[in-house]
């Protein structure tokens, strides 16, 4: 008969509990638009599932696409939905909204758990102004307007 090694016999109890733990799953994502003008707010929503139970869940974060900024936590609205809402101004103060045509941010939303597993989601907003318009420090103006200029 062969026996375990005591190296094996050591690191079962870190296998078996490893073995044990589920990460989050984001099983749904949704954002009330995709493109944002000056004075409107978008959505984002994640529904969340965890095999270990809703309350390992530690709950939803927003971030940059890179991670590079927070924007903070999402808010639980019902049990495993996250929302919270992205708006122009806030994104004009993590990052200056200047453009002669619109561009795309992107977002992270990451969900964790009490074991520290993660699950992430990434969405995308265009920034635009109306047509004839362009933006300068997040404020829309038109276009034969220079930005040095207002």
């Amino acid at each position: 008969m062969k026996t375990l090694s005591p190296l094996l016999v050591a690191l079962m109890p870190a296998i078996l509990a490893t073995g044990c733990v589920s990460a989050p799953s984001i099983v749904d994502a949704r954002v009330s638009r995709t493109t944002l003008f000056d004075n409107q707010s978008a959505v984002l929503s994640v529904t969340v599932n965890d095999k270990d139970g809703l309350e390992d869940i530690v709950g939803a974060h927003l971030f940059t696409g890179d991670q590079g900024f927070w924007f903070g936590s999402l808010y639980e609205v019902s049990d495993g939905v996250f929302e919270t809402v992205v708006d122009w101004p806030t994104l004009n103060e993590q990052q200056p909204i200047y453009f002669d045509f619109p561009v795309v941010r992107e977002l992270l939303v990451v969900v964790e758990d009490n074991h520290g597993e993660v699950d992430e989601v990434r969405f995308t907003l265009t920034l635009s102004c109306r047509a004839g318009d362009h933006a300068c420090d997040g404020v829309c103006y038109p276009i034969d307007l220079a930005c040095e200029d207002v």
